[in-house]
């Protein structure tokens, strides 16, 4: 889908990839617009992009079972 935009990657400061040797796994994003920086007092979110979020969740795990 359009909303769907791949990045490049990067080193960035979380546990994910301990997990990830483990068991299979994948780290995603959702970016919510916002007029300020995340961890930020003024931070706003386009409470929109929740529903894009929890779609996309709900269809790795229907995905996932469906290999089970």
């Amino acid at each position: 889908p359009a909303m769907v935009v791949p990045l490049q990657k990067k080193m960035v400061s979380e546990d994910f990839a301990e997990y990830a040797d483990l068991i299979p796994g994948s780290f995603v994003t959702v970016g919510v617009g916002g007029n300020a920086p995340l961890h930020n007092e003024n931070m706003t979110a386009d409470d929109a992009a929740l529903k894009t979020g929890a779609a996309m969740h709900v269809e790795m795990a229907l995905r996932m079972l469906a290999r089970a």
